[in-house]
């Protein structure tokens, strides 16, 4: 493993366990969880851009927006099974433009059915959802 990428993972693991700390939750049983939770997350966003930009050079983030949702759903269709189907809504800069409005918590409450945050991953014409960041109440 590059010495470098070894130590900004390490520096962005400190990091999240701090936010957890600071959030109380350090040294919780739901602290693993979380941060575990949060690198998939990371990696299934970007592994979503990186497939996007396989198709059409031209699909950045701010083109994904952009786009009307018939023409995203074909994206969706090429993009096939070769990794998780995320909306534009559910992208890490669509969360992170969010954060300071005050009912941004809503988008990550989970409630008894689909949260905002279920990805969809579509495998052989079965379609299986998957909730992320499950409620602290079942940790």
């Amino acid at each position: 493993m590059n010495e470098t990428y070894k130590v900004q993972v390490q520096g962005l693991v400190d990091d999240l366990k701090a936010v957890f700390t600071h959030a109380g939750l350090g040294g919780e049983a739901g602290e693993y969880k979380l941060l575990t939770q949060s690198f998939l997350y990371k990696f299934l966003n970007d592994k979503f851009l990186y497939q996007a930009k396989i198709l059409d050079e031209s699909n950045t983030y701010e083109n994904l927006l952009a786009m009307s949702e018939e023409d995203y759903d074909w994206l969706l269709e090429d993009i096939g099974t070769s990794t998780a189907w995320l909306k534009p809504d559910q992208l890490i800069e669509s969360l992170h433009r969010q954060q300071n409005e005050p009912t941004f918590y809503e988008t990550l409450k989970i409630p008894s059915t689909r949260s905002p945050l279920t990805i969809m991953i579509s495998s052989l014409c079965i379609q299986t959802a998957i909730q992320l960041f499950v409620s602290l109440m079942s940790v």
